[in-house]
């Protein structure tokens, strides 16, 4: 079975078997195969992302996540410049790539989006993400524009958070209020990260 559709069947599959809250652990995230083919390596869902919501996107829009799968898999992402690809037209998905040093965790702000689904995934180096619900998202810090709020770091203290790497993508909903961009140690290495952004 070619990758793209592996990804599809394997999703429902997940959607099929994950409880309603969503693959929240590692054992989580493994049993419902929840993973991408990223330039031909195989990557795990993290398990602090909703797994059961992430697979019924997929089932209810196959041809973005097709599309996105297709890109992921065949693209040389190392080899990427910096700057927007399209995915598929009218924007319904395209992908920005990036590269920068990861902050200190104060200087990093939990962000949210209302019209695109987020999946994130580090091409080189290491960042943390953290990720909290909407409701408990606290005190907007800078309101909502360009599909894009803010939230400050010091209103929310039951955040999870998780490090980021080749080995794990992360797909963020309009209510997981995230948090990227946060160095892992004191190394100041710099990250190239991919953002591929998924039309609700």
């Amino acid at each position: 079975m070619k990758p793209v559709f592996r990804l599809i069947v394997m999703a429902m599959t997940a959607l099929m078997t994950a409880s309603c809250g969503g693959g929240k652990s590692a054992e989580d995230a493994k049993d419902n195969n929840i993973w991408f083919n990223v330039g031909g390596r195989n990557v795990v869902l993290s398990a602090i992302c909703d797994s059961a919501k992430t697979a019924g996107h997929i089932a209810l829009y196959p041809d973005r996540w097709n599309a996105v799968a297709a890109f992921l898999a065949s693209s040389d992402l190392a080899a990427m410049a910096e700057g927007e690809y399209e995915i598929l037209p009218d924007r319904e998905a395209y992908a920005i790539v990036s590269a920068y040093e990861p902050k200190e965790p104060d200087s990093c702000r939990f962000e949210a989006h209302r019209r695109y689904i987020d999946l994130q995934y580090l091409i080189s180096g290491e960042e943390r993400m953290g990720i909290v619900p909407l409701g408990d998202a606290g005190t907007v810090l800078v309101p909502y524009v360009n599909d894009i709020e803010f939230y400050s770091p010091d209103s929310i203290a039951s955040a999870e958070y998780a490090e980021a790497n080749r080995d794990t993508v992360f797909v963020f909903f309009s209510y997981d209020v995230h948090r990227p961009s946060m160095r892992v140690s004191d190394k100041a290495d710099s990250v190239k990260k991919i953002v591929v952004k998924i039309k609700y």
